[in-house]
């Protein structure tokens, strides 16, 4: 029986890990029901970790018969050097596209306050990059919605479109970011948009647009709620409350009962939505 030394994976450090040979190992359930039980994937950062991360979730898959869906979306990491997002722990915009070929299409990203897509953006770009020739993440690193970075993420995403001719332009935001993917101009995002559970009544701007009646701007947009959750009911009943029954059944997705959790991105993802989304547009 292989026995392996887990300490580096308590206390949420893999530094390094996937370099042993005793991690390159993991066979046994043993070692997945004892070894792995508590591990975190919170401070994985190189490929080479991300990629330990998805071995590891394989194995506990099959030991496992309720397995969650961020254990899911671990288990299918398959990202190269060419497609890992290199920066993505530094808080600035980043452009990742695929070389030796016309961006046709690019996806815009506006993360939330904690600098995520729900999900670490390694998982994400594990799903996005194969319908993509490029992706854009922004961060506010003010914790403000965007709040008085409108202007300057317009300018950046016209230059990038001028730069490299990009004619179809998708947009993903989740939480934080989602009173940005509303309120972005029309002309910019030509193409759909995916937004996971975006606090509209805290941006007055935002919720100023469902005032005015014209929900024009929701055209090409799929919306995420966890309708019980405390941070997403107050948003969803405002929604509904406000926009015809017709789109509002259109435009929203409530995740409850199925999953109640503020994430609901990683429940379209978990659920081959995304994928589904992302294909059809």
């Amino acid at each position: 029986m292989k026995t392996v030394n887990c300490s580096l994976f308590y206390n949420e450090n893999w530094t390094n890990a996937y370099n042993l040979p005793e991690y390159n190992d993991l066979v046994t359930d043993q070692i997945i029901q004892k070894g792995f039980k508590n591990f975190k994937i919170s401070t994985a950062q190189s490929l080479g970790e991300w990629l330990l991360v998805s071995r590891i979730c394989k194995l506990r898959m099959l030991n496992s018969v309720n397995n969650s869906p961020m254990l899911r979306l671990c288990s299918q990491f398959n990202l190269s050097l060419e497609s890992f997002p290199l920066f993505y722990r530094q808080t600035i915009p980043q452009f990742y596209f695929k070389s030796g070929k016309k961006l046709l299409r690019i996806l815009l990203c506006f993360t939330g306050h904690s600098q995520k897509l729900n999900m670490p953006l390694p998982l994400f770009q594990n799903i996005a990059w194969k319908h993509y020739d490029g992706i854009v993440y922004f961060f506010t690193n003010k914790n403000n919605f965007y709040i008085g970075e409108e202007l300057s993420v317009s300018s950046q995403i016209r230059k990038l479109i001028k730069l490299y001719n990009i004619e179809k332009i998708d947009l993903v935001a989740t939480s934080g970011g989602g009173p940005m993917a509303m309120t972005i101009e029309k002309q910019i995002i030509n193409g759909q948009k995916i937004i996971a559970s975006p606090p509209i009544l805290r941006v007055e701007n935002c919720a100023e647009l469902f005032r005015k009646g014209d929900f024009s701007f929701l055209d090409k947009t799929k919306i995420f709620f966890a309708s019980t959750n405390s941070k997403d009911s107050r948003h969803f009943d405002y929604i509904k409350s406000i926009i015809p029954p017709e789109l509002f059944n259109e435009t929203v997705h409530d995740t409850c009962p199925s999953y109640v959790k503020h994430t609901t991105l990683v429940y379209a993802a978990s659920n081959c939505m995304l994928d589904d989304l992302m294909e059809s547009r």
